[in-house]
């Protein structure tokens, strides 16, 4: 995509965080979504392609840098220990979100005192950019033609055409991708069938 592209999706973005300041409907909600959309308001304007380049390249091409980076630290934990991690291994081998229970369940095998197991940092790392890349994926859909939005039955009808404008798009694209991954609960609390969500990170990579 050309440099003219980049503005527009950074400009859709602001689009969507001015207007959901004050959300123009109370159901959805897009909690998570709109956490992901200010992560890429931060983060899209610090990518840059070369000329002759693609802007949409580039952006991929960090984030699957990034999963590949988090992949790597987990992998070295899981091949430091003896315990079955054959769950986490199968999680990262299909790029699915790791929830809290397969966490829980692989760090319990581990005795002894200190840190063990799957280190906090790494699983909130990789669920992370698990997450931001499918949700790229997503803003970039909403911005297809034939994309369409569906609207729930108890949806806020008086608010229809907000429900239906080009900034919602983006938040219901989003909205479906997460849906397609399960929609697990995110919380800090540890639920069983939940991830925790670290929506900047702790990766830095150059750009």
């Amino acid at each position: 995509m050309s440099y003219l592209a980049k503005q527009e999706i950074l400009q859709k973005i602001s689009s969507v965080i001015e207007i959901w300041k004050e959300p123009p409907f109370r159901f959805p909600t897009f909690c998570v979504e709109l956490d992901y959309v200010g992560f890429f308001n931060k983060f899209l304007p610090y990518i840059s392609a070369e000329l002759d380049g693609s802007f949409i390249h580039a952006v991929n091409a960090y984030l699957e840098e990034a999963i590949q980076l988090t992949i790597l630290n987990i992998c070295r934990t899981l091949d430091q220990n003896e315990a079955d991690g054959s769950m986490i291994w199968h999680l990262l081998d299909e790029r699915k979100l790791i929830l809290r229970r397969y966490r829980l369940a692989y760090s319990k095998q581990l005795v002894g005192k200190g840190p063990k197991g799957l280190q906090k940092n790494d699983w909130l790392d990789y669920n992370h950019w698990i997450l931001a890349s499918i949700f790229w994926k997503a803003i970039l859909r909403s911005h297809h033609e034939e994309f369409k939005v569906i609207i729930p039955h108890d949806a806020d009808q008086v608010a229809l055409k907000h429900l239906l404008s080009d900034e919602a798009k983006v938040l219901w694209s989003m909205m479906y991708a997460f849906e397609d991954v399960g929609k697990p609960l995110v919380t800090y609390c540890a639920t069983w069938d939940s991830i925790d969500l670290h929506p900047f990170g702790t990766i830095s990579i150059t750009v």
